[in-house]
């Protein structure tokens, strides 16, 4: 036990050493891995509803339906991880199931992007920046090791302010001073917007408000009874919505919806 603690002290110096120099990544994964195993690493900055810049990846992205690219077009407006920071999440460590919508696990978002990783549990440290925008690192484990406890949680935990203070140090410039320079689409969940502006785009006929706010909240893995329950209104009426607009789109089902809006979202911008 004193010498994992020695370590880990060890890693910390040198997290602090490597403040402002390109070894500060590395740093950071030999703090975070001492604490607790783990098999990949992303970090991300998010700023209301702009395209999140990817701060580093260690290791690279596994191999599924996205690339990083299509991320940062408009499949981030799907992430449980992002629309829990536009939720307001507080500073610190959360584990994925716990900030996921109540049917994500059984999404076509989940399905066809997030299972093809082969990740099997995520912890996310959400880290506010003091001017603009917040820096999340998810930490992942994949299939062959057991998922995070609450003992691995309690251990991140320990070493977050640590974590929290040198990232807000190491990358206050230039990479979080960039989002708050990028132009804003001047609504904070974009999300409905653009569902409506793909249906447009796609010579179909255009969805209602309601439509749209519904659509966008099955895209991201929530049920009907919770959609109602967040909307305020029956599920009975969730559905209905639903029906109306599975026939305006010439579709039958929830894959078909994902299918349909995912390179609707992701296309890149000309």
């Amino acid at each position: 036990m004193a010498e994992d603690i020695r370590k880990l002290v060890d890693h910390a110096a040198a997290l602090i050493r490597a403040i402002h120099t390109p070894i500060f990544p590395e740093a950071l994964k030999n703090v975070l891995i001492g604490t607790l195993p783990f098999d990949s690493s992303v970090i991300y900055a998010y700023d209301g509803e702009k395209p999140p810049i990817d701060l580093f990846h260690f290791p690279d992205d596994k191999p599924s339906l996205l690339s990083l690219e299509d991320y940062q077009r408009g499949a981030y407006l799907l992430d449980p991880v992002f629309h829990a920071y536009q939720r307001g999440t507080s500073t610190g460590v959360h584990r994925l199931k716990d900030l996921a919508p109540d049917h994500f696990f059984r999404s076509e978002y989940f399905r066809s992007y997030y299972e093809k990783t082969g990740i099997i549990s995520e912890l996310l440290l959400y880290i506010p920046m003091p001017t603009s925008g917040t820096v999340v690192i998810s930490i992942a484990r994949e299939q062959g090791r057991s998922q995070f406890g609450k003992k691995d949680v309690d251990h991140l935990k320990c070493i977050e302010p640590i974590v929290r203070e040198a990232i807000i140090r190491h990358w206050r410039n230039p990479e979080i001073t960039e989002i708050a320079a990028r132009p804003s689409a001047g609504r904070f969940d974009a999300l409905p917007g653009r569902v409506q502006d793909a249906v447009i785009d796609s010579g179909r006929l255009p969805l209602t408000n309601r439509e749209v706010e519904v659509i966008s909240l099955i895209l991201r893995g929530y049920s009907s009874a919770s959609i109602a329950s967040m909307l305020n209104i029956s599920t009975g009426t969730v559905k209905v919505h639903r029906k109306n607009v599975y026939a305006k789109l010439e579709i039958s089902s929830q894959g078909e919806l994902f299918s349909l809006f995912l390179p609707l979202l992701t296309r890149a911008v000309v």
